[in-house]
């Protein structure tokens, strides 16, 4: 299906309460919601535990009851990993409500009216199916394409021809799989911080100390799991299945099953349906946060996309991974599909989010730095590995005297990324210790850093996400608009006396190298 651009034509003017409820409610002037249940023919079979009725949370844009002959466009909205369909709909401040986020976009006459469908892909065996076809773990895939859509076309008034499709992380995944394989069905897709997004991002896999703590962990008891073993399990659940229980999965992970992972990655699938998406491509947004490990891929997924001459919008905000996606609700996903479904040809797109000013005013000093040495424990990865916040569990544990074995009394992550072009980097966390003194053996590693210049900001606050975007504005806002230059590929922290990771307001200083 080929969508010609458009821009947003008149909407009506609404103004009532939003409700919801398990049937369908519905004011005169006001979005309804319906939560049906599916039964998914494509879901029946499995060796791990699947609920075959599936939810489905159809949103109807206020005129669908009305005029009972009109027909409209549809958008399906993916879930990521771990997560439901509810949580497009949540009432915690920041998060996505896609209902709330509607309404108020039909009032203010910004979008042309869809309905939006939010399919539950959730399973607890293994959080999710990735929306691809496994042999053990369920033909998520299928589930999409020949039950939902079905479904939904069959129950509701939907123009065929006016298909849109959407997600965040594992769907935003999704949306591109989905349409990459079925580029008739889909007229405009909007990916938000894709995930599996470039081959690359698999690189680390390869390791045999990864692959051998990754299968260990996984045939561990599940209620010991981490994230990372949650991931890895799904990975291997949907992309490298076998028939032996209890876990269905290829173990142990070896070179081969890495290899199964980045052949179904963003980049490959791009190259293994090319000339059929190319010759059907829908239009194309997709976004990440500047603070996101998945930018890198995503770089590198769009510079794949150009080369193939496959026109889409990419751009990044400040933020971290899937962190913004109230906002994009309210500022970007349906203004896009209006754009792409109506009648009138574009002038402009919406106001992009990475246009938003998301941080506050940053007023670093500016310090010259002698030659000084860390001495530390070291990890490679990249941001928000969970490997590098056990390097700071472990030197919490050390019960080290920072007043007498540390030069001023602090701590320090040390992030080194020279000559790796990857998104990892190297990451080194100890501290400079005073002369005459020893630090525990579990500190085995010493880093040199050479005199330098160097702008030092001051985080004050919690590790999360505020801390993220806080570090991204220094190297998209600051560092472009100062004047100076980067003068090395790292960067560290330096924590305080009373520094945790679970304190609420802890007091970093980030040394950038500057010239």
């Amino acid at each position: 299906m080929k969508l010609t651009k458009y821009l947003i034509a008149s909407g009506l003017l609404v103004s009532a309460i939003i409700t919801t409820g398990c049937a369908s409610t519905q004011k005169d002037d006001a979005l309804s919601v319906d939560k049906v249940i599916m039964h998914s023919a494509s879901l029946e079979g499995n060796v791990i535990p699947i609920n075959t009725e599936r939810e489905l949370i159809v949103v109807l844009p206020p005129s669908y009851h009305s005029e009972p002959n009109k027909t409209y466009p549809v958008v399906y909205l993916l879930h990521g990993l771990g997560a439901k369909a509810e949580g497009w709909f949540s009432a915690v401040e920041g998060e996505p409500n896609i209902e709330v986020a509607l309404q108020k976009l039909y009032n203010e006459q910004q979008i042309s009216e869809m309905i939006v469908v939010v399919p539950n892909s959730y399973n607890k065996f293994a959080l999710g199916g990735w929306y691809s076809n496994s042999a053990s773990g369920g033909n998520w895939e299928d589930y999409i394409i020949k039950d939902a859509i079905p479904y939904i076309d069959e129950h509701y008034r939907t123009d065929v021809e006016k298909r849109g499709l959407a997600g965040g992380s594992m769907g935003g995944y999704g949306a591109f799989s989905l349409a990459m394989k079925h580029p008739k069905m889909f007229g405009a897709i909007y990916a938000l911080s894709a995930a599996l997004g470039d081959s690359s991002g698999r690189d680390y896999m390869s390791r045999e100390d990864v692959l051998s703590e990754a299968s260990i962990n996984i045939q561990k008891n599940k209620d010991y799991w981490t994230w990372t073993d949650s991931y890895n399990y799904s990975l291997a659940l949907s992309f490298a299945p076998n028939e032996t229980a209890p876990l269905y999965v290829q173990l142990p992970f070896s070179q081969t099953q890495v290899e199964l992972f980045k052949d179904n990655s963003l980049d490959r699938l791009l190259e293994d349906h090319l000339d059929a998406f190319k010759k059907d491509a829908p239009a194309i947004k997709f976004d990440v946060g500047t603070g996101d490990y998945l930018k890198t891929e995503l770089r590198l997924f769009s510079k794949q996309l150009k080369k193939a001459g496959i026109e889409a919008a990419y751009s990044e905000y400040l933020g971290g991974h899937s962190d913004k996606l109230g906002l994009l609700a309210e500022h970007e996903i349906f203004q896009f599909f209006s754009m792409y479904f109506t009648d009138t040809l574009p002038t402009t797109l919406p106001d992009s989010l990475s246009q938003l000013d998301l941080t506050s005013s940053l007023k670093p000093t500016i310090v010259t730095l002698p030659e000084f040495e860390i001495t530390a424990s070291k990890n490679y990865g990249r941001a928000g590995n969970a490997q590098f916040m056990a390097q700071w569990n472990q030197l919490f544990s050390l019960n080290i005297d920072r007043q007498k074995q540390c030069k001023n009394n602090a701590y320090l992550g040390f992030s080194d990324w020279a000559n790796d072009a990857s998104g990892n980097f190297h990451y080194f966390v100890g501290c400079e210790k005073n002369k005459g003194v020893s630090l525990p053996e579990e500190l085995n590693e010493t880093k040199r850093v050479p005199t330098n210049k160097y702008a030092v900001f001051t985080y004050k606050g919690p590790i999360n996400n505020e801390y993220s975007n806080f570090f991204s504005a220094i190297y998209q806002q600051w560092l472009p608009a100062s004047g100076y230059q980067q003068a090395g590929e790292y960067n560290f922290e330096l924590s305080g006396e009373n520094f945790t990771y679970e304190d609420e307001s802890v007091e970093i200083s980030i040394y950038v190298p500057i010239k």
